[in-house]
């Protein structure tokens, strides 16, 4: 299975984890440091005793005790090296050194204790640190003393060091191991849920494959942005059928036309005017833009940081039908009310709707109407009146259905202006009205959400 890229969480959570875990260890092991630093007495005195027990086994396994020097300086190098910080003798019960190094014993000399027992510390006012251990040889006792002052070679934290490694990092060493294992399979228990979810959305591959994820097992923090996903998965599969919807009414509301106009052209193509036929043509475009502009209204968005002042709108839509007005004998006025203010709104798409609420007014008026586009403020709108016979059904605050018209009559209209303009207004955030006037004529009416300041 391919794993997508970018980060992972696991492995993420995985990685903090055992910084966490290191985290902590690296905290016990410095309190632990610091009670062995703060205990140092012991250490070094035991640090001491420890260098004496080393010269003893180095003079019980050498033969001539003035090759003693000789072993101890390729053992302990430390005593050449800082002679005046570190020094040895050997010495028997009468007093007799046998051997030493370069250390200056004449000033701890009369610090030493007189009756040696066969293992002894003892630490100077000057802080120097003294050791001693017996051994019986050649029918004597020998003693072995050490001396420490200062510790520049660093044996004392060497042996903190050493403590630290024994007593606390090998100890831990398999808990962190343990701890760590244990929470790492935890944390991918725990995103198992999130993979399910991915496999859910990976099965998503083409539109007819659209299904909502699964949200039964999915933690309470994702929810709400599985909830979104399924929202939006909701809206692509709506768009998909309005789509597929689309397609089948615009399919049929061209094969009709279009096969009336064959039928005519069959049947008398000789004897049919040419200006039936262009009639019919021109219906056929307008058909086509119609079901163009529908697409359109159906993916409009409008940008919310724009306002635009609806008066300006309905002037261009006047001066633009102006012309069809007159040619229909209708006369086309432009009334700003009070309070009307700018509004949010995309004015390409506001004008094509007014346009098509203005052209069916035209085409529905009497000769010598009046058609009266009215910018209104309270609500927000545009108005559309008109002196034509109305409608017989009514449908306020409506979004028409398209082809709701269904008769193609002479290529004068399949219903598609209302849906077109009711979409349009979704998109805005505002709706239509639809009702007639008395005595005669009809009122639609584009309201809009007022603008925030």
């Amino acid at each position: 299975m391919l794993r997508p890229e970018g980060w992972s969480l696991a492995r993420r959570l995985r990685i903090r984890l055992l910084l966490a875990t290191l985290a902590v260890a690296l905290m016990t092991l410095l309190a632990v440091g610091a009670h062995y630093g703060s205990d140092h007495s012991d250490l070094r005195q035991r640090k001491v005793l420890e260098m004496a027990e080393t010269i003893r086994s180095i003079a019980i396994q050498t033969d001539d005790p003035a090759r003693v020097p000789e072993a101890v300086a390729a053992a302990q190098p430390e005593y050449a090296n800082h002679p005046t910080a570190y020094g040895w003798r050997i010495e028997r019960d009468a007093g007799r050194v046998l051997a030493q190094s370069g250390f200056p014993w004449a000033e701890v000399d009369p610090l030493l204790p007189g009756d040696r027992p066969t293992e002894w510390t003892e630490r100077t006012a000057e802080g120097a640190w003294l050791a001693g251990a017996a051994f019986d040889r050649d029918g004597e006792r020998w003693h072995v003393v050490t001396a420490v002052r200062g510790d520049p070679a660093g044996l004392f934290w060497h042996l903190v060091l050493n403590e630290l490694a024994l007593h606390v990092i090998l100890p831990i060493l398999p808990l962190i191991l343990l701890v760590f294992w244990i929470t790492s399979s935890a944390i991918g228990q725990t995103l198992r849920p999130l993979e399910d979810l991915s496999q859910q959305a990976r099965r998503i591959r083409a539109l007819h494959d659209l299904r909502p994820l699964s949200v039964e097992a999915a933690p309470a923090e994702v929810k709400e942005l599985v909830a979104t996903l399924n929202a939006a998965i909701a809206a692509l599969a709506q768009a998909r059928d309005g789509e597929r919807s689309f397609l089948l009414d615009a399919s049929h509301a061209l094969r009709t036309p279009l096969a009336a106009v064959k039928a005519r052209l069959e049947l008398s193509a000789e004897t049919i005017p040419k200006s039936s036929i262009e009639a019919d043509i021109a219906a056929l475009i307008r058909l086509s833009s119609q079901l163009l502009a529908l697409a359109n209204s159906e993916r409009l968005v409008v940008d919310p940081g724009r306002r635009i002042d609806l008066e300006e709108v309905a002037i261009d839509v006047a001066c633009k039908l102006e012309p069809l007005a007159h040619a229909a004998g209708a006369r086309l006025d432009v009334v700003r009310l009070a309070g009307a203010e700018l509004v949010n709104g995309d004015p390409d798409a506001l004008a094509h709707a007014l346009s098509n609420l203005v052209d069916n007014a035209i085409r529905h008026s009497p000769s010598g109407g009046r058609i009266t586009i009215r910018v209104c403020g309270d609500p927000m709108g545009l108005e559309v009146l008109d002196d034509g016979p109305g409608m017989e059904v009514v449908q306020e605050t409506s979004r028409p259905d398209a082809f709701a018209r269904a008769p193609f009559v002479n290529g004068a209209g399949a219903g598609l202006g209302l849906s077109i303009v009711s979409r349009i207004m979704a998109a805005h955030g505002g709706d239509m009205t639809i009702t007639n006037r008395e005595p005669v004529g009809l009122s639609v009416r584009l309201n809009l959400p007022r603008s925030p300041l």
